[in-house]
């Protein structure tokens, strides 16, 4: 993550990748966006949310998706099916709302 002030910009690289995989522009979106995570492992999705804990008003666990390459991720609609999944994915997401102090 860094700041490009000419942009007035927040960007969140992946490391080998062209371009930013989110780009946040602090007047207008900073402390209003919601982040939507796609995720099938609990740990990762909470890494992901507490890159971005500074810079969002919230983040969403997707658990509706029925897209195929959601699915055949272990993603959205398909962590219904897998009920542990979803519990390790709630865990973790109460960890962090619970580490944020949003209780």
């Amino acid at each position: 993550m860094f700041y490009l002030e000419l942009f007035n910009t927040i960007d969140f690289l992946v490391p080998g990748e062209d371009r930013p995989m989110l780009q946040i522009h602090k007047d207008r979106e900073q402390n209003r966006l919601i982040v939507q995570l796609g995720t099938s492992d609990g740990q990762r999705a909470l890494n992901a949310a507490r890159l971005v804990e500074k810079d969002v008003a919230g983040i969403d666990i997707n658990m509706g998706c029925p897209k195929k390459f959601s699915i055949q991720g272990g993603m959205g609609s398909a962590l219904l099916d897998h009920p542990d999944k979803v519990k390790q994915v709630r865990i973790s997401r109460i960890s962090f709302l619970l580490f944020l102090n949003f209780f």
